[in-house]
Order: C-alpha cells, then structure tokens, then sequence
C-alpha cells in the first residue's frame, strides 16, 4: 500500500494541491506541489487530479491511501468510489501542515514541482 498526505487550496483563481507519498516510518518520500487553474479545474475536477497522481505511483494490484485534508469529499463519494485501488480518508482542513504548505508554494510559484525523497 502506499500512502498520501494531500492538500488543497484556492485563492483567488489558483489552485494549489500538495501531495506527500511516505513510508512506513512516516517520513516523506515523494512530494509534489501543483499548480492549477480555477477555470480549468473544479472541485470534482481537483479530486480526480490528485487521485491520478497517486495512482501513478502504483504497481499492478497495489492500493492507494490518501489522507485528504478536505472533509467535503467525504460526502462525495460517488467522486472516487468506483477506484478499486484508491481510498480516501477525508479530514478537516488544516490536517497535514507539509501537504498544506506545499499547496501554498504551489499558488505562489505559479508552477509544478515534485521531487523524489527517498525509497520506500
């Protein structure tokens, strides 16, 4: 299984999403911190981004855990239940301070960028 911190926000017309992977030990080993459009993207729109990303990281078979800090997607299942390798465990904002940050970078930056940590 692999895990996922992520994070939104939305000022002005820029999106910024912030994600984490991490290992075991729950230190990071994979972050990105993205950069989108509010013309281009919509709530629903922003879900199915960051569960993309996710599963890129994915192996055959393997599962994706994301711990989202939106508790509105908890009522938006219909969003994402029908990913078989995908769960999503909403949380309210403000959870996951790293996610969040880089999500504010994003915004800032006006630009994508991940980067490779370590190994799982």
């Amino acid at each position: 299984m692999k895990r996922f911190r992520v994070a939104f926000v939305k000022e002005g017309e820029d999106i910024g999403v912030g994600m984490e992977m991490y290992n075991d030990d729950l230190k990071p080993v994979w972050i990105g911190s993205y950069y989108l459009k509010t013309s281009e993207y919509s709530r629903r729109d922003v879900c199915q981004f960051y569960i993309a990303r996710a599963r890129e990281h994915l192996a055959p078979g393997e599962v994706a855990l994301l711990k989202v800090a939106d508790s509105g997607v908890r009522h938006k299942k219909n969003w994402y239940s029908f990913y078989s390798d995908v769960q999503i465990i909403p949380r309210r904002f403000g959870h996951y301070i790293n996610a969040h940050n880089l999500a504010i970078d994003a915004t800032r930056r006006k630009t994508t960028i991940t980067e490779k940590l370590g190994d799982l």
